[in-house]
């Protein structure tokens, strides 16, 4: 049987095995790690700055610390969360070369659409270097937004250089704008998976998720229709405003700015930037496409565009003035509150919304024309059947349209634009321009023709009313023909018609008559043209042998008077009767329908003269110089008629013998003794001759009272054949109108311009007579002008004894000088006329 164990063998061996316990504990302690790391084992070795390796010879830093990771999106994941093959080293250091860290496995999603939609993507087609999750999103210190500059820019060097420019760029980090705002991180083949249509279409939802003010304007655009019925012209946001450059339309470099605006819609809508709704002197910058269009509304058909057919005036109307066409004196005035068909009108049922600018001025003319084709189809009709349309239609941009004649703004109505002086000066405007005559072969003398007629001198005077013909009175407005059209009003089976309008009574041989004729035409009719050169040599010839004769007296009387002084009148008791009542009533008769003539009748003739001009709108208006010039016209018929009835009434009654009065010592007619008289008085103006002595009646006086049948004759019967045109051409041909026209022209200066000339002198400003020679008016003569001026009679009548029977008292000082003042009126009147004369002739 044992016993207990010693005590002392006991202690013993517990002391033997200490020293072995605490060498087992100092080599746990100073042996390596055999448990699983956490970040402060992996920070002992990695929170070193040199700490790096190579590969491939080049350096890469392998310096991290727990600052990094907090600061980036993994913040609270621990090294071994990512890199997982930690978990099973036991020894560390660990391995110089690791397995990579497996993205995937927390991003697999992410991880599977980058490596089919951009991994598989560019290695198929040869890339090799393809960047991985760390190239783009850093190692350790990773973000959500990547840094655009040290990412896409290792590729997109281009794109990246640009959008840092642009307005995306933005200085805050927290609003501004990276790659992957616009482009999917991990799809690079998106587009190529997509058709171009889908592909606009989904660049347009990426823009407009963003810019969500814009987005409805946009969508509902013109463009935007267009996008999505697949158009691959329709613009999409990057077409306008660019992919990377992208500036603020503030900015000078932006595609939409008001610089380069224009340029841009131009692609698409080429031709639009140089017919842009402006003038050429206006600044571009005032007047772009998106004046009109603001900017995204591009559309036609909804209210709230711009350009929508209700809501187009008011943007016409920021720039147009409101009462432009609202005058009740323009021809639209009323359509723009209620139009024919009883809706309102605007502004493009008239006005196109681009023009084009003079070096397509034509083709301008053509839209402008059919803007007025929407109404006035009739109208248009007849032009393109005119001469002006066919020309028009072959190209020749001289051709009027409707613009030409009715103007482009403020277009006036009818009655208040078309007056006979704006149609004559508007068709003129070419008929009467050199050069487009003779490009065209056009008639020449059309105007001037016109002008010589007595539509044409109205014209000329300003007359204003419609009693007048104008070219539309003839040639009508709209269907102008050659005449050698049978639908021409001018052709020969309407131009009877045409002259009907105003000449009730116009026949065959009227409508005859040369309408625009230029006496200058000698090859359109010979007869005339001899007419107008006897008529115009008539002229020449008599004012020029009396104008030598009245040069050549007031030489001569000039020298009487220097060499003998102004002879002093002595007053007689007695005065000399030589006119009675009965031939002074006719003289003053005369003398009134004269003037009265001559003042309505010059005008006329001198109508393209301001003087005339002034006379027809200060003095005496058209309608009153034709009523004025019949009545003088009766007037100088009525004292030739009394006249010839006086003489008649004296061979009657036997006071006068009929061979006495033709033929007598105090006959008016002309007889060879005055012939002898006539040449004497010119040997005396020049000194060879003595003064002849005249009988009652000197050869210069029965020159003028011979003239006056030659006048009331010729000037009668062309005047009555201008007066009644259509009865005289019953039985006459119608040039007779126009030989008409020349005779009364032509003689009315002669005689005009003979009595307020060679008349005047003869009678009242010699120097014997000047200033007034009573005669006339008073009915005799002092004893002096007896002796001097009529020496043969009164001898003649002392010889007979019958001196006393034609010595008078003197007429009474107040009808005296009343009679005066008659005289001196006339004289100024005709001085007046005369002067008239000498503008018109030499203007």
């Amino acid at each position: 049987m044992h016993g207990p164990a010693d005590p002392g063998r006991r202690r013993s061996g517990w002391r033997a095995g200490l020293p072995l316990l605490l060498g087992l504990l100092l080599a746990l302690l100073l042996a390596p790690a055999a448990f699983p790391a956490d970040d402060e084992t992996c920070e002992a070795c990695h929170d070193d700055p040199d700490l790096q390796r190579l590969e491939s010879g080049i350096p890469h830093s392998l310096y991290v610390n727990t600052g990094m990771i907090a600061a980036s999106v993994h913040d609270g994941l621990d090294c071994t969360d990512c890199h997982t093959a930690l978990e099973e080293v036991e020894d560390f250091p660990h391995e110089p070369r690791l397995p990579g860290v497996n993205c995937a496995e927390c991003h697999e999603d992410a991880f599977q659409e980058y490596m089919a939609g951009f991994y598989d993507h560019l290695t198929q087609r040869g890339f090799t270097a393809v960047p991985g999750c760390v190239q783009c999103h850093g190692s350790h210190e990773i973000r959500v937004r990547a840094d655009t500059r040290r990412v896409c820019g290792v590729c997109h060097n281009d794109a990246v250089r640009k959008f840092d420019g642009s307005v995306h760029n933005l200085d805050d980090e927290a609003q501004g704008l990276s790659c992957t705002s616009c482009h999917s991180a991990h799809t690079k083949g998106e587009r190529g998976n997509m058709l171009p249509a889908d592909w606009r279409l989904f660049t347009v939802e990426r823009c407009l998720s963003c810019h969500k003010n814009q987005s409805a304007d946009y969508l509902a655009s013109h463009h935007y229709r267009q996008v999505k019925k697949g158009n691959p012209d329709a613009p999409i946001c990057t077409d306008c405003h660019g992919n990377h450059e992208i500036y603020s339309p503030e900015d000078p470099r932006s595609q939409v700015h008001v610089d380069r605006l224009d340029a841009t819609c131009d692609r698409c809508h080429t031709g639009h930037a140089a017919t842009i709704h402006r003038k050429s002197e206006v600044d571009p910058r005032l007047m772009t496409c998106v004046a009109c269009h603001t900017g995204h509304q591009t559309q036609m058909d909804r209210v709230e565009s711009t350009i929508f057919k209700e809501t187009v005036p008011e943007t016409c109307l920021r720039c147009h003035g409101e009462d432009r066409h609202k005058k009740e004196s323009l021809a639209h005035g009323r359509m723009m509150i209620v139009d024919e068909n009883g809706q309102e009108a605007n502004c493009t049922s008239c006005h196109i919304y681009h023009w084009k600018l003079p070096d397509e001025a034509h083709k301008a003319a053509a839209s402008e024309r059919i803007a007025c084709i929407n109404c006035h189809a009739k109208e248009n009709r007849d032009y393109e059947r005119s001469a002006h349309g066919v020309a028009f239609r072959k190209g020749h941009k001289e051709a009027p349209t409707c613009v030409t004649c009715h103007g482009e703004k403020k277009v006036e109505r009818i009655s208040s634009r078309f007056t006979g002086q704006t149609i004559i000066s508007l068709c003129s405007s070419c008929h009467g321009n050199r050069e487009i005559t003779m490009r065209f072969q056009l008639n020449p003398n059309v105007v001037s023709g016109y002008l010589n007629t007595y539509h044409g001198k109205v014209y000329s005077l300003g007359f204003q009313g419609r009693k007048f013909a104008t070219c539309i009175s003839c040639h009508d407005n709209h269907l102008i023909l050659p005449k050698e059209d049978p639908a021409s009003t001018i052709s020969r089976q309407h131009i009877i018609e045409t002259c009907g309008r105003c000449h009730e009574d116009a026949n065959k041989n009227f409508v005859t008559l040369l309408q625009h004729y230029d006496p200058m035409q000698k090859k359109r009719s010979p007869i005339l043209a001899g007419i107008h050169v006897f008529m115009v040599w008539l002229l020449r010839i008599t004012l020029g042998v009396f104008g030598l004769h009245t040069i050549l007296w007031m030489l001569r009387s000039l020298v009487d008077r220097i060499r003998h002084g102004p002879r002093k009148r002595k007053k007689s008791r007695y005065r000399y009767k030589r006119f009675g009542v009965w031939d002074r009533s006719l003289h003053g008769l005369m003398i009134l329908s004269f003037l009265l003539l001559a003042m309505t009748g010059l005008p006329l003739k001198y109508s393209h003269t301001e003087a005339s001009y002034w006379i027809a709108s200060n003095l005496l208006d058209l309608r009153t110089m034709a009523i004025l010039h019949r009545i003088g016209a009766v007037m100088t018929f009525t004292y030739f008629f009394l006249h010839l009835v006086g003489l008649m009434a004296r061979v009657i009654r036997g006071k006068r013998k009929l061979k006495e009065i033709l033929w007598g010592p105090d006959s008016l007619v002309l007889q060879p003794r005055d012939a002898k008289e006539f040449v004497q008085h010119l040997g005396f103006f020049v000194g060879l001759a003595k003064k002849p002595e005249f009988g009652r009646f000197a050869y210069w006086e029965k020159f003028d009272y011979m003239a006056v049948f030659w006048g009331v004759a010729v000037i009668g019967v062309s005047g009555l054949t201008l007066w009644f045109p259509t009865f005289f051409t019953q039985l006459l041909p119608g040039w007779v109108i126009n030989a008409a026209h020349i005779i009364h022209s032509e003689e009315a200066l002669l005689a005009t311009g003979f009595i307020f000339t060679i008349h005047f002198f003869n009678e009242h400003f010699r120097p014997e007579n000047f200033p007034f020679d009573e005669v006339i008016f008073t009915g005799s003569v002092s004893e002096r002008y007896m002796l001097e001026e009529r020496r043969r009679w009164f001898e003649e009548l002392e010889k007979e004894g019958r001196i006393d029977e034609i010595r008078v008292t003197p007429m009474k000082l107040l009808p005296r000088a009343l009679l005066y003042v008659l005289g001196f009126l006339a004289l100024a009147i005709g001085l007046a006329l005369l002067a008239l004369i000498v503008i018109g002739t030499f203007s």
